[in-house]
């Protein structure tokens, strides 16, 4: 993150957010309340709109960065 390099990814962002509609699926499904969780998710549909889906994870700084104060 400090060097700002995403690439070689070791969890791509796109592969994550799959994940993400899955275990949030499973959350609604049993009861289960993910609040912080379910917080994240935006964050991760930007990052996808910016076109850092290949990148690794980390690159989610740009977001945080781009939606900063």
């Amino acid at each position: 993150m400090a060097s700002r390099l995403y690439e070689p990814a070791t969890m791509r962002i796109s592969t994550w957010k799959k994940d993400m509609a899955i275990i949030a699926e499973f959350a609604s499904e049993v009861g289960c309340e993910t609040p912080l969780f379910a917080m994240t998710q935006p964050v991760y549909t930007q990052a996808m709109a910016m076109g850092l889906g290949d990148q690794d994870t980390a690159a989610v700084f740009e977001v945080l960065k781009a939606n900063g104060p």
